[in-house]
């Protein structure tokens, strides 16, 4: 899995908005903290959804099933926007 490509990640203080650069995807913005930021940078990369668990529960102060949870949900908001590709 892995976000689109024409997505970006900006920085505006402490919070990040992910914005894409067409319209005809994705119209509008989601907020990110600076968690929400880690994940998608992994996501971008290309890190499988085990290995990204595992370098939040390395990061953070989350146990794994929490990380897997909050992971789901990040994943599930992007899917539902259309702003990921899943590998085939």
């Amino acid at each position: 899995m892995k976000i689109k490509s024409n997505l970006s990640l900006n920085a505006m203080g402490d919070e990040f908005v992910a914005v894409s650069d067409d319209p005809k995807v994705f119209r509008g913005m989601i907020k990110l903290n600076q968690s929400g930021a880690f994940v998608f940078e992994l996501l971008e990369q290309g890190f499988a959804v085990h290995e990204i668990v595992d370098k939040m529960v390395e990061t953070y102060e989350v146990d794994k099933a929490t990380a897997a949870s909050d992971l789901d949900e990040f994943i599930e908001t992007f899917r539902s926007a259309g702003l990921v590709e899943d590998d085939e």
